[in-house]
């Protein structure tokens, strides 16, 4: 190979001769050389469509210096779509951004890159990459949640949050990440890898070394990245972790009262205190568990509550022993249910009343009010088992007592000494009855 000359000479019989110029003459046998780096299939799928991830198609390419070398991009009807052009030198690197001549992004398909040369000499040679795909399908994602609330504290109930996730062309995913942020968005667990993603997973609480979470706000955020290069990113919304069960104190008193009209111990009051939740539920139960009365509140029972010893129906219930009981169970699943100390209508023909022939007295010695006189009234038919009076101090305290059995008194003295033989202090006192028929029925 190289370059030569040639002339043409000539003359005639009277020896006149002429000779050319030299003309020049390339004799080249070399085939021009190109060399094209392979793409691996997954790179070959990109997706211009300008979110960063993917959009364009790096060719790396080298080969000899050549007159021209022309690379072209052909759809699959073998039609140019994109030219490049390399003059009196070797190719290059080129990035392809999927658009075509007039920098419009071509559609989606399969596409193919084809290198050529052909020298002065007749010298000629091609190359290509095929199978390269345009992408810009959308690739959505979604997630969500079974619920807002839960209580992963072991008691089947509401124990998980399980996530749903939406990934509508899941073959198309090279890897995958579910992350559970805290309420500082911090990654408190996270499940992920380069599988087919799942329709669902399930969270039962736990951090990644197995300690039950505290109890707070928290979110999952799923991220997905396709074949295309698209990389979309959604979170669930917020769900509340919270294993403490709603709190609550009922007292019921007396834990004896006749609601038979008589002005004496005719209701029962309910006195209640508890959390903030989304619903109470107070019930009077009899002494065979059947429920004879309801109430329903929203937020928190009322404070003090009065029964009149009917049932729902507003139907006068029978003489026994009932008890009171408050429950609630809260949106995360946790149940509180607290009881009163059982309590009895009594409406029989035992009767009893106390009275007082004064409301105060001062046991001095000095003649005047040393005394005050009790007075009991007590109407039974069958006779009285026995009976008690007792005198209390004010934090309810007993110091005093008149205790027998059979009829009662007409009336019973108190001069202010207690049990033991000491004269009291000063204060506030009450007197209190308790009368036990021969059937065995307190009043």
């Amino acid at each position: 190979d190289g370059v030569y000359s040639f002339s043409l000479s000539a003359w005639d019989d009277n020896g006149n001769q002429t000779e050319t110029e030299g003309y020049p003459l390339v004799i080249d046998k070399r085939q021009p050389e190109i060399s094209l780096t392979e793409i691996p299939p997954l790179q070959k799928i990109f997706s211009p469509n300008d979110d960063g991830n993917k959009d364009t198609l790096t060719i790396e390419q080298s080969g000899t210096r050549e007159e021209i070398w022309r690379g072209k991009i052909l759809n699959s009807a073998g039609r140019s779509v994109y030219e490049v052009s390399f003059r009196d030198a070797q190719p290059s690197t080129i990035e392809w951004d999927g658009t075509d001549a007039g920098g419009t992004t071509v559609p989606d398909g399969s596409y193919r890159y084809l290198i050529t040369s052909r020298d002065r000499a007749g010298n000629e040679i091609e190359a290509g990459i095929q199978n390269i795909i345009v992408d810009t399908q959308p690739t959505p994602l979604t997630i969500s949640i079974n619920s807002a609330f839960f209580s992963p504290n072991g008691d089947g109930i509401q124990d998980q949050i399980l996530f749903e996730l939406g990934i509508p062309n899941r073959t198309a995913v090279t890897d995958w990440s579910l992350d559970l942020l805290g309420p500082s968005s911090e990654v408190v667990w996270a499940r992920g890898g380069s599988d087919l993603p799942p329709e669902r997973i399930i969270f039962e609480g736990r951090s990644d070394s197995g300690s039950v979470l505290p109890e707070g706000r928290y979110r999952g955020r799923i991220s997905a990245r396709y074949r295309n290069g698209n990389a979309p990113e959604e979170s669930s919304p917020e769900f509340l972790l919270d294993i403490t069960p709603p709190a609550a104190e009922v007292a019921a008193e007396p834990l004896i009262f006749s609601p038979d009209g008589d002005g004496n111990r005719d209701t029962l009051t309910i006195v209640q205190d508890s959390s903030l939740e989304r619903e109470w539920l107070g019930r009077i139960e009899n002494d065979r568990g059947r429920t004879v009365r309801e109430y329903r509140w929203i937020d928190q029972p009322e404070n003090r509550l009065e029964w009149s010893g009917t049932s729902s129906e507003g139907e006068i219930l029978p003489d026994g022993d009932y008890r009171y009981i408050l429950s609630a169970t809260d949106e995360a699943g946790n149940s509180t249910s607290v009881s009163s100390r059982s309590f009895r209508i009594s409406t029989g023909e035992t009767v009893v009343a106390l009275f007082s022939d004064s409301d105060a007295f001062s046991p001095n010695g000095d003649g005047v009010k040393d005394t005050i006189l009790l007075k009991p009234q007590v109407r039974v038919v069958e006779g009285v088992e026995s009976y008690e009076i007792a005198i209390l101090n004010q934090r309810g305290e007993e110091v005093k007592l008149f205790s027998g059995s059979g009829a009662l008194s007409p009336d019973y003295r108190w001069d202010g000494i207690g049990d033991d033989g000491r004269r009291l202090e000063g204060g506030l006192y009450s007197a209190e009855i308790r009368v036990v028929d021969r059937n065995g029925t307190p009043a």
